[in-house]
């Protein structure tokens, strides 16, 4: 059962993460064409800037879309995998949860 846990995260997560980041920026960059073609013309910057800054601004906002996507499914394989070992072992669920939250403390401090 861990065996399936694992290997079905992998990928779902990669699937998540990516596709929130495309459609984050693809819903993006069309607000800006919306108002960009407005017929009082939306916007005073020159078009180089404007799709430099498009451009750059849509990719960042992607990346956190896609990183709260990963963190999300991160959650729920773990809280799934506390629930089966909740069923398992309640000792075992005890051990797990506290050594990750130490983990994540540790690691928190490190960074």
């Amino acid at each position: 059962m861990e065996r399936a846990l694992s290997w079905s995260w992998l990928p779902s997560k990669g699937r998540a993460s990516a596709r929130a980041e495309q459609h984050t920026e693809h819903r993006l960059r069309m607000r800006l064409t919306a108002q960009v073609l407005r017929p009082d013309g939306g916007v005073t910057l020159s078009p180089g800037d404007l799709l430099s800054r498009a451009s750059a601004d849509t990719n960042r906002v992607g990346a956190f879309a896609g990183t709260v996507a990963s963190t999300v499914a991160a959650t729920v394989v773990l809280l799934g995998s506390v629930l089966l070992l909740l069923h398992i072992s309640v000792g075992l669920a005890a051990i797990v949860v506290l050594g990750t939250a130490c983990l994540l403390i540790a690691q928190n401090r490190l960074s």
